[in-house]
């Protein structure tokens, strides 16, 4: 941290490397989003998709859930390259205990 310019002590160094090993654990990557669950503001800023493309997703899958991302091809009005290039981010399925409901 130094070398970006921070200034601190040792100790207060060692106090936010606590707090971020604490809160941050090793090994947590991003969790992907499940498209059953997500919010508009989800599929816009995760997704990338534009309002109405996240609102047209949203009445999709109110109708059928999403199994598979592929499904969402079927959906009018979304630009199917953009999933493409967040599916990695992405995911469709049953709700999980900790997917966060709409």
């Amino acid at each position: 941290m130094r070398s970006t310019g921070a200034e601190a002590t040792e100790a207060e160094f060692a106090e936010v490397l606590d707090y971020f090993s604490t809160n941050f654990p090793a090994g947590d990557g991003p969790t992907r989003l499940n498209i059953n669950v997500a919010t508009q503001v989800d599929l816009e800023s995760v997704a990338g998709l534009l309002r109405s493309q996240a609102a047209a997703v949203l009445k999709f899958i109110e109708k059928t859930p999403c199994k598979d991302l592929n499904d969402l091809k079927k959906v009018q009005g979304i630009d199917f390259k953009k999933i493409e290039e967040h599916k990695d981010l992405l995911v469709c399925g049953p709700p999980k205990k900790d997917d966060k409901p709409r």
